[in-house]
């Protein structure tokens, strides 16, 4: 797939996107590989602080990386929907680490100020973790379950369709989760009821002692 930018509810042709996002993908990018494990990395928010991917999957049921840049218009102009994802699911375990891709810190810091959005900006700033996660444009956005496994990803703005997909990861989460406790009741009842036999045994033994 070439590289690609959406604007304006269009998608726009390789040299717009060149004009518009940045550049074309550079070499040493890899296809993301859904079901497999998810590249792990460590990065530094524009406040200073060090995220990493591992902790984000171990605290959360579903991960969104949604990859942008100051260069790309369309990119800007989807930071309000990606915060208004965040606020949807975040009290549900989702986490949305948005990572901005080779733009001075300085002027990403100002630029999200403007958008006043309260999900981490990471900053990507030798292209790593964009060139890890096979970033061929702008916005791309990769989903991740809680167990840091790739689920998906996709070039374009945030929409219907990626709440759908963190709306059924999280009730897949949850019954993942009651699967589990269910379990471990059961578990937990047949040690109860063999503690009981063996109790009962002990008695029985000790009664007919001489």
């Amino acid at each position: 797939m070439s590289s690609r930018c959406w604007g304006g509810g269009l998608w726009l042709p390789l040299a717009v996107c060149l004009l518009a996002c940045g550049g074309p993908a550079e070499p040493g990018r890899v296809p993301v590989e859904y079901g497999l494990p998810a590249q792990p990395f460590v990065l530094q928010t524009i406040e200073g602080e060090r995220v990493s991917l591992e902790d984000a999957c171990r605290d959360s049921s579903v991960v969104v990386l949604s990859f942008w840049t100051t260069w790309c218009g369309p990119c800007i102009h989807e930071l309000p929907m990606v915060e208004a994802l965040y606020k949807r699911y975040r009290d549900q375990g989702v986490s949305v680490l948005a990572v901005e891709v080779g733009s001075d810190p300085e002027l990403v810091a100002r630029l999200v100020q403007t958008t006043r959005v309260t999900f981490p900006v990471l900053l990507d700033t030798n292209q790593s973790v964009a060139r890890a996660f096979g970033v061929r444009g702008y916005p791309w956005v990769v989903t991740i379950a809680g167990d840091c496994q790739i689920i998906g990803s996709s070039l374009g703005p945030v929409d219907n369709r990626l709440s759908e997909t963190v709306a059924r990861l999280l009730a897949e989460s949850t019954a993942v989760d009651s699967t589990r406790n269910i379990g471990r009741a059961s578990a937990a009842g047949r040690e109860l009821r063999r503690r009981a036999r063996s109790s009962r045994s002990a008695g029985r033994r000790h009664s007919t002692s001489p």
